[in-house]
């Protein structure tokens, strides 16, 4: 079962997906937060993403113009260590501009880190979910990255 916090990112990417497809849209994103309650969220789980969403907004409003690019960024190495869900997700979140070059790059280095044979979807929105939620010192650090049950690695 997911926790709140990966649930809040799956709201993030709704709500990006949402504005992304038509901008005019955002005036009226009270539509998809009733959406959100119909597909199953918690008021809790939508009150922490749209709020999180609002409070960055006019950043999925412009044109998104640093990008990373991780099909070339991953070359290589892709098939290798992420499953197609994980890379998706990757690509999904800078696609949106829910995450930028410099934050997906953190992503992927902390996520080889960990040392495991293929880096699966779960584990990159559980780091997904501290780059997010967490300060933006965190962001900074190349080192001593905190898992969410406060673990260092």
């Amino acid at each position: 079962m997911e926790n709140l916090e990966n649930k809040a990112i799956d709201i993030i990417i709704y709500l990006a997906q949402y504005v992304k497809d038509d901008q005019s849209k955002v005036g009226n994103l009270i539509e998809a937060v009733k959406d959100l309650r119909e597909l199953g969220f918690s008021e809790n789980e939508i009150k922490r993403a749209y709020l999180w969403f609002l409070s960055r907004l006019p950043k999925f409003l412009r044109p998104h113009k640093e990008k990373c690019n991780l099909c070339a960024w991953l070359k290589g190495f892709k098939d290798e260590n992420f499953t197609p869900e994980s890379y998706g997700f990757l690509y999904q979140m800078e696609e949106l501009g829910v995450l930028d070059g410099k934050e997906i790059e953190v992503l992927i280095q902390k996520s080889l880190a960990l040392g495991k044979q293929k880096i699966e979807i779960q584990t990159l929105k559980n780091l997904a979910n501290v780059l997010l939620f967490s300060d933006n010192n965190i962001r900074e650090q190349s080192a001593d990255f905190l898992w969410t049950d406060q673990e260092r690695i």
